[in-house]
C-alpha cells in the first residue's frame, strides 16, 4: 500500500534563522499536527532571540512565481499568511489566494516588525496595512491579530482591545488552526484545538539564548 499523502499547507512567512518564528516554526507545527508544510518566503531576516536586526523582503514577482509553482504542482489543503513586508507582496498573496478561493485561508496580523525610522517608513507601513485590510482580508477566512498589533490600534484610539491572549499565542495558534483546517476540522473546532495547543506550547517554552523564550511546538498531545 502506497504511504498517505498528508494535508499539505502552504505559509507566506519570513526566514526566520533562529527559528522562534516565522516559516522554520511554522514548519514544525504543521509537523506536529500532521501536516506538510509548503513555503512561499516573503523576506529573509537578520534576528537572534533578541530581535530583528534587518529585514530583506523578496520581489513580488519572486514570491508569486514561488507560490504559484507549488499550487500548480500540489493539492493545498489550507494557506496561512503571515509576515508581509510591502504593499505589493501584500498584493501577491491576495492575488493568489483569490485564485485559490476555495482553499481556507488563515491571515495572521503580527506587530510591526521594526518601528519606522522616518516619515517615508511610516508611509511604507500605512501603504503596507492599507493593502492588508483591503486586498488580503477579504479573502481570510479566520484573522488573527497579535496583542501588540491590537495594543498599537488601542493606543491610537482606534479599537477597546479588552483581554486578548499573548502575541506568542497567536503566532503559534495561527498556525496550529491552518494545520487543523487542512485536516478537514470545521472552523469552531480548528480554532478550540489550536488555541489548546498554542496554550500547551507557550507552557512548555524554552529560553535557547539571551531574549525571548520561544514555544515548544513538538510537545506531546
Amino acid at each position: 500500500m502506497a504511504p498517505v499523502t498528508p494535508p499539505l499547507v502552504l505559509v507566506f512567512g519570513p526566514l526566520d534563522p533562529s527559528g522562534a518564528d516565522g516559516l522554520p516554526a511554522d514548519a514544525v507545527t504543521c509537523a506536529r499536527l500532521g501536516c506538510h508544510g509548503l513555503a512561499a518566503v516573503t523576506a529573509l531576516t537578520v534576528q537572534d532571540t533578541a530581535g530583528i536586526e534587518e529585514i530583506h523582503p523578496v520581489s513580488p514577482d519572486l514570491l508569486d512565481d514561488q507560490a504559484r509553482c507549488l499550487l500548480e504542482d500540489m493539492s493545498v489543503q489550507a494557506i496561512k499568511v503571515g509576515g508581509l513586508y510591502t504593499a505589493e507582496t501584500a498584493s501577491v498573496a491576495a492575488q493568489v489566494a483569490a485564485d485559490y478561493s476555495q482553499v481556507p485561508l488563515v491571515l495572521h496580523l503580527g506587530q510591526r516588525a521594526q518601528v519606522p525610522a522616518d516619515a517615508a517608513d511610516e508611509d511604507d507601513a500605512d501603504d503596507l496595512l492599507a493593502a492588508i485590510l483591503e486586498l488580503v482580508l477579504p479573502q481570510t477566512d479566520l484573522l488573527i491579530v497579535e496583542h501588540l498589533r491590537l495594543a498599537q490600534w488601542h493606543a491610537d484610539g482606534d479599537i477597546d482591545i479588552g483581554d486578548a491572549p499573548s502575541p506568542m499565542h497567536a503566532l503559534v495558534a495561527a498556525t496550529a488552526i491552518t494545520a487543523l483546517l487542512a485536516r478537514g476540522l470545521d472552523m469552531p473546532e480548528a480554532v478550540r484545538q489550536g488555541l489548546a495547543h498554542a496554550d500547551a506550547a507557550v507552557a512548555a517554552s524554552f529560553l535557547p539564548g539571551m531574549g525571548r523564550r520561544i514555544p515548544n511546538r513538538i510537545q506531546p498531545q
